[in-house]
């Protein structure tokens, strides 16, 4: 936002590096949740409420476009989890996301922090 790194509060996004597998190919997951997220802030107003700060000085924050919370839509598009770590107020979204087989839903995949630390084991 304005050339400053933001990271979604609550969320867990695939890197740009990951792939997930779907049914009949593998899939480059971390580049699509990066196009899902274009998608919905593209050519509207982004506000950021700030939370805090990661260890590198980026900001962490809720953040909306058009008035919608842009961390629970990337839940329920099924292109984000919820990061039970900090936060639980997607944990209803993210279930309904994976019944409904959206996103990396659809598919087996290894969740993000995991992937980040090295351990390439799906979530089935």
């Amino acid at each position: 936002m304005k050339g400053r790194r933001i990271h979604l509060y609550g969320v867990d996004a695939p890197d740009l590096d990951q792939t997930c597998q779907w049914p009949d190919r593998a899939i480059p997951c971390g580049n699509l949740s990066r196009l899902a997220l274009m998608d919905l802030t593209t050519g509207g107003e982004v506000a950021c409420r700030p939370r805090a700060k990661d260890a590198d000085g980026n900001l962490i924050a809720i953040c909306f476009a058009g008035g919608f919370d842009i961390g629970k839509n990337m839940v329920h598009t099924g292109w984000a989890l919820t990061d039970r770590r900090v936060s639980r107020p997607y944990i209803e979204t993210e279930q309904k996301s994976r019944n409904a087989k959206r996103g990396m839903w659809k598919g087996s995949f290894v969740r993000p922090s995991d992937w980040r630390q090295g351990n390439r084991e799906p979530v089935k």
